[in-house]
């Protein structure tokens, strides 16, 4: 167990201490980390969307009872000392809400605090809790719930619980029972802090009220009353904006806007033949509509044979991925056929190809990728799932107005009106993240949306 005694002071300078702290304080040795570190591995495993080569056997049940699962096996609390962990795990109660009682009874946390207490230890995990949190507010747009996040808050507050059962330590629970009042009378002799908290919130409400006022005026004041020669939207992005201000410069009679691309139609897009939709708009909205890619000019039957030629490569070419990067492959392989790839690591490295097909390319001939089309003509339920697909034709009118009102073209409309988008791809994990957009989730950045870029 590493140690950190240079970084951490002994209360480690949270808000509200869990027991692993009080562990912390006693011995130097940094058990939050290490609890922080094994929640994080189960989570991983838990919350895997197809990254792993070999997933975990319980991510179709609920997250707390793969959690007691997953205890069972894990051998890293023994390796760094800790004894009966395994056994005190296999004690649990099976249900979430029953599991976090009986924390909270174990660890006697005083009924005024648990709100504190709860909330500092989804703090603690504060990513996943964030992720947790994300997967309860996608299915609450849609009229479901999940409760990842309760079941993460047992699993933290039964880590503590866990920890404070097998300890042996008599330092380290008094340690804990001296924070816990120290908690206690904090909340109670610190009265100065909603003061503090009040005047806060009147400062940001204050400000607030001058910027709406300035944006307002700002506003009025650049308030279009000519007709423009042309009208050109661009996404307000750094790529596009650099075009925007050359625009403008060799034509001052061109009025640019600046646009979030992504809010042009609220959809989830099907690529052809794939069975999951890839979410266009910000994650905090749900889609609407459902676009299936679609091929052009083809029968039912010349559909269902592209898409079946597809899928068969996209198998083909896993399994010959998963072949080369597997364990056993590894050294025979480079030294069996290393040299044939000299041709193609040449080419890569000058640019003149690509070292993998582009994602919504993989499986396509060049003929086929020619005829691909969004469809936007209304139908029943699509293959993918029971949801229709397309956009109805009374409804398109909506749409379009949504896009018009959202972009600020309502009045004094140009000739000429240009929508300009952008997109990119790219192998490099750190510079997909510098070229997409922040406000997309995570597989939402290799397809512009249909309708606008």
């Amino acid at each position: 167990m590493p140690r950190n005694t240079q970084q951490r002071s002994a209360s480690r300078n949270v808000p509200f201490p869990a027991f692993a702290d009080a562990m912390f304080a006693d011995d130097r040795r940094n058990w939050p980390g290490f609890v922080v570190e094994r929640i994080s591995q189960y989570c991983a495993a838990y919350f895997d969307e197809g990254q792993a080569a070999w997933s975990m056997p319980w991510r179709d049940g609920p997250m707390y009872q793969g959690w007691l699962k997953f205890m069972h096996f894990d051998k890293s609390p023994r390796m760094i000392g800790l004894r009966g962990i395994g056994e005190a795990a296999a004690a649990l109660p099976a249900a979430a809400e029953t599991a976090i009682a009986w924390a909270l009874k174990e660890l006697s946390v005083p009924f005024d605090l648990t709100d504190d207490y709860l909330f500092a230890a989804l703090l603690s995990i504060g990513g996943w809790a964030g992720w947790a949190r994300y997967l309860r507010w996608q299915a609450e747009l849609k009229g479901e719930t999940d409760q990842s996040l309760r079941d993460l808050l047992a699993i933290r507050v039964c880590w503590d619980a866990i920890l404070h059962t097998s300890c042996v330590d008599i330092a380290a629970r008094k340690q804990w029972h001296l924070m816990l009042h120290t908690q206690k009378n904090r909340a109670i002799e610190q009265p100065s802090e909603h003061v503090d908290a009040i005047l806060q919130t009147a400062l940001e409400i204050g400000y607030q009220r001058s910027l709406i006022k300035s944006l307002n005026a700002s506003k009025s004041s650049n308030a279009v009353t000519e007709r423009p020669v042309a009208q050109a939207a661009f996404c307000i992005d750094v790529r596009s904006e650099i075009i925007r201000r050359a625009l403008e410069t060799v034509a001052p009679g061109i009025q640019t806007l600046g646009f979030a691309g992504f809010f042009g139609v609220l959809m989830e897009y099907v690529p052809f033949a794939a069975n999951m939709p890839k979410g266009h708009l910000p994650v905090i909205f749900n889609p609407p509509y459902r676009v299936c890619e679609d091929l052009s000019h083809a029968s039912e039957d010349e559909k269902q044979r592209h898409a079946a030629k597809r899928q068969l490569r996209l198998r083909v070419a896993t399994a010959w991925k998963s072949f080369k990067t597997s364990a056993v492959s590894t050294f025979t392989f480079v030294e069996a056929t290393g040299l044939i790839y000299a041709p193609k690591l040449f080419g890569d490295s000058m640019g003149w190809t690509r070292t993998v097909p582009h994602p919504d390319e993989r499986g396509l001939n060049s003929e086929t990728k020619q005829r691909l089309r969004p469809r936007l003509i209304a139908s029943g339920n699509g293959k993918s799932s029971t949801k229709s697909t397309g956009i109805s034709e009374t409804e398109r009118a909506g749409v379009g107005e949504f896009i018009l009102k959202n972009m600020g073209l309502t009045q004094t409309f140009a000739r000429l009106i240009l929508l300009a988008g952008h997109g990119s791809t790219t192998r490099s994990i750190i510079r997909r993240g510098l070229d997409s957009i922040a406000a997309l989730a995570p597989g939402r950045r290799e397809k512009p949306v249909p309708g606008l870029r």
